[in-house]
């Protein structure tokens, strides 16, 4: 029985675009034809104009990578004919494959997959939770993700190796003084060094960035000055 499931949709960098919650999942296939796909037309930039689709019969309006529940040959010439509104070689290819699977297709139809919801006895039709706890413990992740990410690519430039994103993480764990300056109206923030110089290096020009911004903490006018100490 399937109940609230989640689909997370991230862009081609692996962060997050947007996530789609579904109470009583139909599966993935019918997610992607109902709500994904609709919101990525509207909203992935950069796609190719009818006219670049029309001279070119193997271009895309853009590529999607999912899990195996959702491969279905159907769905796919479904989606190449509503949205590239031609015909082209895929089209054959796509009916050699229904054709070779015509046979798979029959013996997994013998037995249906899901039971409706409607179909369930009374005494196991689940109540739904409030999804408001999950929904927002989901916004900070994303929102996390994301700040990891910029810092990790501000740090990156002055670092040999990728190990940019671990950098970020010891530096979210490490400790720090927080000594406020009332007159001044500034929070400093003085964080451990690291054990190397290299590190402390590539941290210390992430926090005269950060500084730049001159952020205030959230509920005060203090700005937020961080330094490296120790």
């Amino acid at each position: 029985m399937r109940g609230s499931t989640f689909y997370y949709v991230n862009d081609v960098l692996g962060q997050p675009f947007f996530a789609v919650e579904q109470v009583v999942d139909e599966g993935l296939l019918k997610t992607l034809r109902n709500i994904i796909i609709p919101r990525l037309l509207s909203e992935v930039p950069g796609q190719p104009s009818l006219q670049e689709l029309e001279k070119d019969p193997r271009l895309y309006r853009f590529m999607i990578i999912f899990d195996r529940e959702g491969y279905s040959p159907d769905f796919f010439r479904e989606m190449w004919v509503e949205h590239r509104k031609e015909k082209s070689e895929l089209l054959e290819e796509i009916e050699q494959f229904q054709f070779e699977l015509g046979k798979l297709k029959a013996e997994r139809k013998k037995h249906p997959k899901h039971i409706d919801f409607d179909e369930l006895p009374e005494n196991l039709q689940f109540e739904r939770l409030k999804p408001s706890k999950r929904l927002f413990f989901d916004t900070v992740k994303m929102l996390v993700y994301r700040a990891e990410t910029a810092m990790a690519n501000t740090v990156r430039q002055f670092l040999d190796r990728d190990d940019a994103r671990v950098l970020i993480r010891q530096l979210m764990k490490s400790h720090a003084d927080i000594i406020p300056d009332t007159e001044g109206k500034i929070l400093n923030v003085r964080i451990h060094r690291f054990t190397t110089r290299r590190h402390d290096r590539a941290i210390g020009d992430l926090l005269t960035t950060l500084n730049e911004t001159e952020t205030p903490y959230p509920g005060t006018d203090m700005k937020l000055v961080y330094s490296l100490t120790g």
